[in-house]
């Protein structure tokens, strides 16, 4: 959760733990594993009016920490956020006044 109090979230340790559970054969190991980290903030960029990632600090369009993704750390993350859809969903569907 701290990518996103920080803003440096695209691409970073979170997104990349989702990618490695759900379509590892997408990621260039080699290249992930290498990455520093990148502490800049793309929302604080996009607040202040930056319209692409160079200008935001992000020169390889990734913000945060992808070298530390882990494919448990996202089928985590999927499994929470299949949780939060299944539950808005149903409370979507369900007939007024049985909530």
């Amino acid at each position: 959760m701290g990518q996103f109090r920080s803003g440096a979230c695209h691409a970073g340790r979170y997104e990349s733990s989702i990618v490695l559970a759900e379509r590892q054969d997408l990621v260039r190991e080699d290249i992930r594993k290498g990455l520093p980290p990148n502490p800049a903030s793309i929302g604080k960029a996009i607040r202040a009016g930056v319209t692409s990632f160079e200008e935001a600090d992000g020169k390889r369009a990734y913000f945060g920490w992808p070298a530390d993704a882990t494919s448990r750390e996202g089928r985590e993350s999927v499994e929470a956020l299949g949780a939060i859809l299944a539950d808005a969903v149903s409370l979507a569907l369900a007939p007024a006044g049985s909530a």
